[in-house]
């Protein structure tokens, strides 16, 4: 399987990488490239998640600030 397409498989992407972390015959510094890479892809996640709960949040209080202005307007 391609790199690229099994880190959208997150459960096996954190095996191959506890794997190879393991075996004895990849080199130390290829073995801490991968923890790395496979770190920075988590941290990657983390960050799209916070990005979409605060763009979450904004859309709520826009929504929420509309609604009040509609109904000072008003509005039902």
């Amino acid at each position: 399987m391609h790199r690229r397409r099994i880190r959208s498989y997150a459960t096996e992407y954190r095996c191959t990488v506890e794997e190879l972390a393991q075996c004895d015959w990849l080199p130390e510094e290829r073995k801490a490239a991968i923890q790395r890479s496979y770190q920075a892809h988590l941290e990657g996640i983390q960050t799209r998640e916070q990005e979409a709960i605060e763009r979450d949040r904004k859309t709520r209080l826009a929504d929420e600030e509309a609604l009040k202005a509609w109904l000072e307007a008003g509005g039902l």
